[in-house]
């Protein structure tokens, strides 16, 4: 027998109310009021769909007994055509959420995901309750990727990876990977949670190739290098009393005149601080164009390289000095780089297009000519390779000392109107 409205009005009992054809009235054992619609799905489970509550009761309005045989109606015609109602009443939610939610929020799980709790090794470390790692990745997106932040993930597609990546692509190619590489990160995670319909706009495959075109990777490459009557300047910014790891090891590489990768790979093992003298072994010591045979380098430290060497805290996992996030590995490239040419409310020093890492070999470089200081021990102090095994052999022996000098007085140049403020070592 159907129900009427002046039944459901009436004091009833809690339990069920057939309507007929799979629609019921639920009544609590509080006296709520609530529609369901009961039918067996293709695999034969039993399935309730609720219609909504016929007093209102925790909604924004009240479903009456017609509104309710009508909405039971749409689901026998769901279920005509093959459709589950209750899966497509989740695909309805799953679309208006995935309509709010915004790159910006899922930046923020992902972030917390990778953090963890700091129990696994793989866990984002927190030192003093700054974890570097995450502004690295906040700092980087917002200076490069920041149109993205409030904009919603359902809606992100290749034309706005286009955007981000395109100035940035060809230029500072291994900063717009990065850059790419977190943004997939949170893209993956948008299409786990429904809230995307994929492919991930941001994948790396042909498809990046073919939307941005093949970046230039002519070895030969110009490199920025910054006008040395800025350094001192600059340096200070670097070496301010709340420089990080990679502000360290970018210091470092300013004042020893070597290439990045081998600073970064720095280890105390090789440090005499006793001798003032690092050297880096042949492994690390390439030349410019990848001569594996210009053997180990012998770096003589100067007053202002020990300066940053002893505000260095130790690693217990690893004889790194400059260490990254998890402790067991050199800081990373990027940071370095990151910290010359991400903006300064970033955290950076804003000299994208003015000054590289590599670069900064050459503002020495230049800094030597116009003094009209020691050609020679320059180049030995560069690591360039001059002459054959002989000469090489006698060079690195006789003209320490001459390389000491004049990177004692390019440290001294650097710090000139400028007092270190790196923090002292824990």
């Amino acid at each position: 027998m159907k129900l009427t409205t002046s039944a459901i009005n009436g004091n009833l009992k809690a339990g069920r109310y057939s309507d007929g054809r799979n629609l019921y009235l639920l009544v609590s054992a509080t006296g709520a009021k609530s529609w369901l619609f009961i039918y067996r799905a293709a695999n034969g489970k039993q399935r309730e769909l609720g219609l909504g509550s016929f007093t209102g009761a925790g909604s924004a309005f009240a479903v009456n007994l017609a509104d309710a045989r009508l909405a039971a109606d749409k689901a026998r015609l769901q279920l005509a055509a093959g459709i589950d109602p209750v899966e497509a009443k989740i695909a309805v939610k799953r679309a208006a959420l995935a309509a709010s939610v915004t790159f910006a929020e899922l930046l923020d799980e992902v972030i917390k995901r990778e953090k963890g709790d700091g129990t696994k090794r793989s866990d984002w470390k927190v030192v003093n309750g700054v974890c570097e790692q995450e502004d690295q990745w906040r700092a980087s997106l917002a200076n490069h990727a920041g149109r993205l932040l409030t904009k919603r993930v359902a809606e992100i597609g290749d034309d706005d990876i286009v955007k981000v990546l395109s100035p940035i692509w060809s230029t500072i190619h291994v900063t717009a990977e990065r850059i790419r590489v977190r943004i997939a990160t949170v893209m993956d995670l948008a299409i786990a949670r429904r809230l995307h319909a994929g492919p991930n706009p941001a994948r790396f495959d042909a498809h990046i190739e073919q939307l941005l075109g093949k970046r230039d990777t002519a070895s030969k490459r110009k490199q920025p290098s910054l006008p040395f009557a800025e350094l001192p300047a600059v340096f200070r910014k670097i070496t301010g009393p709340r420089a990080g790891m990679a502000a360290k090891a970018l210091a470092f590489t300013i004042l020893t005149a070597v290439r990045t990768d081998a600073a970064r790979g720095a280890r105390w093992s090789e440090i005499d601080l006793a001798a003032r003298t690092w050297i880096v072994p042949a492994e690390r010591n390439k030349s410019d164009n990848g001569d594996q045979e210009a053997g180990a380098h012998i770096v003589p430290l100067s007053d202002a390289a020990i300066a940053v060497l002893e505000s260095c805290p130790r690693s217990a996992l690893s004889d790194f000095v400059f260490f990254g996030i998890s402790g067991d590995k050199p800081v990373n490239e990027g940071a370095l780089r990151d910290k010359l040419i991400d903006a300064p409310a970033k955290g950076g020093l804003g000299l994208a297009g003015r000054a590289s890492t590599h670069g900064m070999r050459a503002t020495f470089r230049t800094w030597v000519s116009a003094r009209k200081l020691d050609e020679k021990a320059a180049e030995l102090a560069l690591g360039h390779v001059i002459g054959n095994k002989v000469q090489r052999a006698y060079d690195r022996d006789e003209m320490i000392e001459a390389r000491r000098a004049l990177l004692q007085t390019w440290g001294e140049y650097a710090t000139s109107s400028n007092v270190i403020e790196l923090r002292a070592a824990a």
